[in-house]
């Protein structure tokens, strides 16, 4: 299965510092990864969420994304 975009996600916000805090997130249909952020040790660049990986990317400044699937309804959501 070809994989594509289905949306990029950019969030920003300050620390307790005023320091601007931001990671710019992927979703395609094959996984959710963390493209671009700008904490110091850059960790949750390495982890991505898909089929077969479902823990949760947790970021140094705070971002915690989360793939959760609802056994009700089958439907996906990723909570951020």
């Amino acid at each position: 299965m070809k994989s594509y975009l289905l949306f990029n996600i950019f969030l920003s916000s300050l620390d307790t510092n005023n320091k601007i805090i931001y990671n710019k997130i992927e979703v395609t249909n094959e996984q959710i990864k963390v493209i671009q952020s700008n904490c110091e040790n850059k960790d949750c660049m390495y982890m991505k969420i898909n089929k077969s990986y479902k823990l949760p990317i947790i970021c140094t400044n705070g971002i915690t994304i989360k793939y959760k699937t609802n056994t009700y309804n089958n439907q996906s959501d990723i909570i951020i």
